[in-house]
This record gives C-alpha cells, sequence and structure tokens, in this order.
C-alpha cells in the first residue's frame, strides 16, 4: 500500500512534476543569456528594465512555487488542535473556504487517492506540484501561476523583440554574430525555441489561470465541485450542513449508502458460503459413520437371527429324544 505523502517534495516524483523541474530553468537562463547577449553592449534602458522586471517575477514565481509545494494541506483533526492557535488557524482556514473562495463547495474537505490523506478545502490534485491544492497553500498557487504567467508572457514578447526590433542595432548585430561564428542563422534558431518554448508554457499557464479565475470570480467554488457538477453526479449541499466535517470525502450521502449497501449484501453473501461450506464439510464427516452404524445394526440383527435358529434347532433335538 502506498504511504501518505506529506507534500510535494514527498516521493514518488511524477513526471510532470520532473519536467516543470527541467522546463523552468531552461527558459529563464536561456532568457538572462539571449537578453545579455543582445543588449549588453547598447546604451538602451531597456536592457536593465527587462533584466529587473524579470528578477522581480522569478523571485515571485520560485517563493510562491517553494510554498505551493511545502506546505501539507492536510486536514488537522479537532481534537490535535487544542491551542489557540491551532484554533484560530482552523477558523481562518473555514473563512477562506466558506466565505473567499468556495462558499457553494459541498465539503469542508476531501480524500486525496494519491496523497492517501484528507485535504481541508481541496480543489485538486496538481500533477505539475505534485501535490494536493488545498486551504493551506491555494493562495501560493495561485500566485504562482499569475507570475509565472506574466514571465513567460515577458518572455515570449521579449524573444520576438530580439529578433526583429532589438536586433537592428549594429552594436547587437556585431556581438551576435561574433558569438555565433559569423552567422545569425544559429541565433535565430536558438531564439526560435525559446520563444516557441515560452509562448507554449504561457498559452497553458493562461488556460489554467482564466479556469481559476472563472470560478473564483463567477462559479465561486473549486475545481473538484466544478467538475462533478458538470458530470450531474452531485447534488448542491448548503455549507452550514452537517455532512461539512473535517475528514470528510468527496462521495455524496447517496454514494456512499449504495457503497454501504453493497459492502453489507457482500458480507451477507460470504456469510452464506462460509455456512455452506460448514454444512457440506459436516455432512462429509458424518456420511462414513452411518453406514458404519448400519453395519453394526444388520451384525446384530444377524447375530439375533442365528442365535434364534440355534435355540430352535435345539428344541426340535429334545423333542426328537423325548419320541
Amino acid at each position: 500500500m502506498q504511504p501518505k505523502r506529506r507534500n510535494g517534495f514527498s516521493k514518488p516524483r511524477s513526471n510532470d512534476q520532473l519536467t516543470t523541474w527541467f522546463l523552468y530553468p531552461i527558459c529563464t537562463v536561456a532568457y538572462y543569456l539571449l537578453v545579455c547577449g543582445v543588449l549588453s553592449s547598447t546604451s538602451s534602458p531597456l536592457y536593465v528594465h527587462l533584466l529587473w522586471l524579470e528578477s522581480v517575477l522569478v523571485l515571485f514565481v520560485l517563493v510562491a512555487w517553494f510554498l505551493a509545494e511545502a506546505i501539507d494541506p492536510e486536514t488537522k483533526s479537532s481534537s490535535s488542535a487544542g491551542s489557540s492557535s491551532d484554533v484560530k488557524a482552523r477558523d481562518e482556514d473555514d473563512f477562506f473556504i466558506r466565505v473567499i473562495c468556495f462558499p457553494h463547495s459541498t465539503t469542508r474537505s476531501r480524500f486525496c487517492g494519491t496523497c492517501r490523506k484528507s485535504v481541508l478545502g481541496l480543489d485538486h490534485h496538481c500533477t505539475w506540484l505534485n501535490t494536493c491544492i488545498g486551504a493551506r497553500n491555494y493562495v501560493p498557487f495561485l500566485v504562482m501561476v499569475m507570475t509565472c504567467l506574466a514571465q513567460m508572457t515577458l518572455q515570449t514578447a521579449t524573444g520576438v523583440l530580439l529578433q526583429t526590433t532589438l536586433l537592428q542595432d549594429d552594436e547587437a548585430r556585431n556581438r551576435v554574430r561574433s558569438a555565433f561564428g559569423g552567422q545569425l542563422v544559429g541565433y535565430h534558431v536558438l531564439a526560435s525555441i525559446f520563444t516557441i518554448l515560452s509562448g507554449v508554457l504561457g498559452l497553458g499557464l493562461l488556460v489554467l489561470a482564466s479556469l481559476h479565475c472563472y470560478l473564483l470570480l463567477w462559479q465561486r467554488q473549486g475545481t473538484y465541485d466544478w467538475m462533478l457538477g458538470n458530470r450531474g453526479s452531485l447534488e448542491a449541499i448548503p455549507p452550514s450542513s452537517s455532512a461539512n466535517h473535517v475528514g470528510s470525502n468527496s462521495l455524496s450521502d447517496e454514494v456512499e449508502m449504495k457503497r454501504q449497501l453493497e459492502r453489507e449484501e457482500w458480507q451477507k453473501n460470504i456469510e452464506m458460503r462460509n455456512k455452506e461450506k460448514g454444512r457440506a464439510s459436516s455432512y462429509s464427516v458424518q456420511q462414513p459413520v452411518q453406514p458404519a452404524r448400519e453395519s453394526l445394526l444388520d451384525n446384530d440383527d444377524s447375530k439375533m437371527d442365528s442365535k434364534d435358529a440355534i435355540a430352535t434347532t435345539v428344541t426340535s433335538l429334545s423333542l426328537t429324544e423325548e419320541a
């Protein structure tokens, strides 16, 4: 059985997580190399502005990414939260779920089968971060998505400018030619790969950010509630319902009742099978005994018959002698 995972840094790693660890540093380092390689020899203030803006975005992305990965979103039981700080933190989480983000959420917490734990305000399990996104790390996750989207947008726009407008400067063109052996073809190939990669990542982040903004501002519910609601398999339950308790899973009451009935029926079938096996085994043990008893009775009857025959013979002989 797979052990419970604590956060995004817990093993096992997912392929999507390793992909992000590989692609993001490549895009960031390539940006600095291209910008420094083309604009460092120019006197344009755009060079400094681009570097500073990229550095600020990278800082925000890394801090938000680390918090979203490192925070354990697991639901803490009410018995373990005895101190005033724990109670205050739990009240803040409740306020975050019910008022700020997900006032139409059907459950207070859900069970994640991947991480093997109940997560407070579970929005979804992010395979790219390899952790659950819940009430405790939703804000860092959203900040990371927005700032990373801004970073990829900046890198895509800069990549286009580096191959068009910014390359028209003679000093920049000569510097690029000297770096690539007098040819601009290699530079254009690398810059194109960088621009396309940043654009594809930015497009995916745009879709993700748009979805979460739509759910937060218009639907006012989490990703799981929205997905299950679209499938028509989950009825709306008021947030004040008794079903919203710590440790409740993502199944509705109706589905849980059906599963409970299936478990009881399965248990009854097993008991009936065990009883039938017990009867068959007892019958197989008792069956050889019955013929033995019958054979004993037959022997007794034959003995009685032989005694009667002997007595009859003796009587007839005595009568013959008297005669």
